[in-house]
């Protein structure tokens, strides 16, 4: 890893901005269980805005919306039903027992109790465990997301062999790394909002939010914070917020970007064929260390009462099909985007999603071929599914990106890319759509 850490620049404006999105959380939050200011809360200017013992409500809110705050609003109260180091490990331990994903992950480890020891030995200052337990009450998908993350990245800490202060600053990233998602305008993460490019944005700081929360901490400021940072970077330069490649990366930072995505897959996927198959095609947008030693959990035959994922072979091939044109539409608008500064996240996007393919095994000249070669081999035609059922997910993205960019992209086309950009936008929503 470089010496120097490229830390995206953030005007006090956004910061402030995105402090005033948590607070109002807070407020709301304290609408249905008790939060109190156990200090007088002042403004940076030294205006005193909330005295010591008043309860934190919307009313609250209205008060400070308009000011900075000296110190961040979770230093300043205490929050009722606090999460506790203890409570982290009791939910912890009901994923491991309860989860085929986690249970998998305990069982290749000879200590048992070694996943929620790791847990139990973190130290999170208070302030944190607040923050914590803001998004455990108003975002409990995401607090979920969090403590699962940071059971894998326990994982890896086991078979990395992690000296123990590398482990806890690890775990603590995990538990961490998307805090910096409370900043961020709710609207703008709803499942069915399209994101523009100026939303994108805020989107993508969020890390770098993250990372300068944690700047207040001196246990949690260092290699801790740079994991936080690096979450979404990926090994092929793909990611954000700084465009990082390979060892540009942190090993924590590394670590924490499979963790991550691994329990986003869980979420999308419950069959461990289908993780194990998302995994292997996202293999190269990471250090293929971390993700052959979660492949390493995964490859166990699953219990024979799992659902049958095949799909019939009329629409397996029409799928296939319908892929290969998805495949040739994307050639076609990269010959009229390719080297265009402007359509570069365009151009990197449709890269990856020919390389997915590409690493699978596919042949866009000759799908059918893929078939026929492997018709006669269940286990390879249900790999085959569980590949389409993937790339229906990945052309969603694509076309959410295309749609939500639509006018920066055709601005920068002539007619002819432009002609090809909108066939590329139909070849994806029929394929989403049949």
């Amino acid at each position: 890893m470089n010496d120097e850490i490229k830390v995206p620049y953030i005007s006090k404006e956004e910061l402030s901005q995105g402090e005033s999105i948590f607070n109002r959380t807070v407020s709301e939050l304290g609408e249905k269980q008790s939060i109190v200011a156990e200090e007088d809360i002042y403004s940076e200017t030294g205006i005193k805005l909330v005295s010591s013992g008043t309860k934190i409500k919307n009313k609250i809110w209205e008060k400070i919306v308009n000011h900075k705050l000296i110190k961040p609003i979770t230093e300043s109260v205490s929050i009722e039903n606090c999460l506790t180091i203890n409570d982290i490990v009791s939910q912890a331990k009901s994923i491991i027992q309860n989860e085929l994903f986690f249970v998998r992950l305990a069982r290749s480890i000879d200590d048992p109790k070694y996943l929620l020891n790791k847990l139990k030995e973190i130290n999170l200052p208070k302030p944190i465990l607040n923050r914590l337990t803001v998004v455990r009450d108003a975002r409990p998908r995401l607090y979920s997301h969090l403590l699962r993350t940071s059971i894998i990245s326990a994982y890896f800490s086991f078979f990395h062999n992690l000296e123990p202060l590398k482990s806890d600053q690890l775990i603590c990233a995990s538990i961490t790394h998307d805090m910096g998602e409370m900043h961020t305008d709710p609207k703008i993460l709803e499942p069915n909002h399209i994101v523009t490019a100026e939303e994108r944005r805020f989107i993508h700081v969020h890390p770098a939010t993250g990372y300068f929360m944690l700047q207040n901490f001196p246990d949690l400021k260092g290699e801790c914070a740079v994991a936080v940072l690096q979450h979404h970077e990926r090994f092929d330069g793909s990611g954000y917020p700084s465009g990082l490649k390979g060892n540009e990366i942190s090993i924590l930072g590394q670590i924490l970007s499979v963790a991550e995505v691994a329990d986003a897959l869980t979420w999308k996927f419950t069959s461990l064929k289908e993780i194990k198959v998302a995994l292997n095609l996202n293999r190269k947008r990471f250090n293929t260390l971390f993700v052959d030693c979660l492949l390493q959990c995964v490859m166990e035959k699953e219990d024979n009462n799992k659902k049958n994922t095949k799909i019939k072979e009329k629409e397996l091939k029409k799928r296939l099909s319908l892929i290969s044109s998805v495949y040739d539409s994307t050639i076609k608008v990269s010959s009229y985007s390719e080297n265009k500064e402007p359509l570069k996240s365009l151009n990197n996007r449709l890269k990856m999603f020919r390389y997915f393919l590409v690493e699978f095994g596919f042949d866009p000249n000759d799908h059918e071929l893929l078939y026929e070669m492997n018709k006669d081999e269940p286990e390879s035609i249900e790999a085959i599914t569980l590949m389409v059922r993937e790339f229906l997910w990945q052309n969603r993205d694509l076309l959410l990106f295309i749609e939500s960019n639509k006018n920066h992209i055709e601005e920068n086309l002539d007619e002819d890319g432009k002609k090809a950009i909108s066939k590329l936008r139909t070849d994806l929503q029929k394929n989403l759509a049949t």
